[in-house]
């Protein structure tokens, strides 16, 4: 027992007989050695089990919160990243409505300072941009500027037609509209019947104006 212990024989015999004295362990001796029995050894061993027990909890416990800890740590992570992805992609798109904005800005400019015979554009509204937007998927800055240098040229778009019709900004950037200016359907060599538009040629007599518009019932345009 002392090499067990670590103790002397002395201090064994001391704690042994403490022990014994508290009746924590009872000795019976024999002609060989000596028996030792401690007392409720049962009550000892439940103790012993349930601080085992009561540590296999705690651990399970701090397991427990550890994973959750961590778990939530890696939420906010994805979270903070998430909005980080968000933030970014508005950021972009601002740029972007701001260099569009830019963009549609100049071409007003531009088509207020060249067609100076209609009616000034002087707010650039939601479905105005929309329309641009959609022009500029096929035409240039440059395709606008001559669009409306043709317009400004054009008697009959500002005016001088049967109905004393003028055109406008919106007129203009419609599809339609846009590529029929650009491809000289109102320049003044033309001559508009019934809001379509026939070669123009010199009229002397009733007898020729007759022809364009018979020329024009032809074409369906009556």
């Amino acid at each position: 027992m002392s090499e067990e212990t670590g103790l002397t024989s002395r201090e064994v015999r001391t704690a042994l007989d403490k022990l014994s004295e508290t009746g924590e362990i009872e000795t019976s001796a024999t002609n060989k050695f000596t028996l030792i029995k401690v007392v409720n050894f049962s009550k000892f061993q439940a103790v012993e089990l349930g601080s085992d027990k009561q540590t296999t909890n705690e651990r399970q416990t701090k397991d427990n919160e550890k994973a959750k800890e961590s778990q939530t740590n890696d939420k906010q992570t994805t979270t903070t990243k998430e909005i980080k992805e968000r933030e970014e992609i508005k950021e972009n798109k601002e740029r972007e409505e701001t260099k569009n904005n830019s963009v549609y800005q100049l071409i007003v400019d531009m088509y207020n300072d060249t067609c100076v015979s209609f009616p000034k554009c002087t707010k650039l509204s939601e479905a105005r941009k929309k329309g641009l937007r959609a022009r500029l998927r096929k035409y240039t800055v440059e395709d606008f500027k001559l669009m409306f240098e043709k317009a400004e040229k054009s008697d009959f778009l500002k005016g001088a037609n049967s109905r004393n019709w003028v055109a406008n900004f919106d007129w203009f950037i419609s599809d339609r509209n846009f590529v029929k200016v650009i491809d000289g359907n109102y320049d003044n060599n033309i001559s508009c019947v019934s809001n379509s538009c026939i070669s123009n040629v010199s009229q002397k007599n009733s007898s020729s104006s007759n022809v364009f518009l018979d020329i024009a019932k032809e074409e369906g345009l009556f």
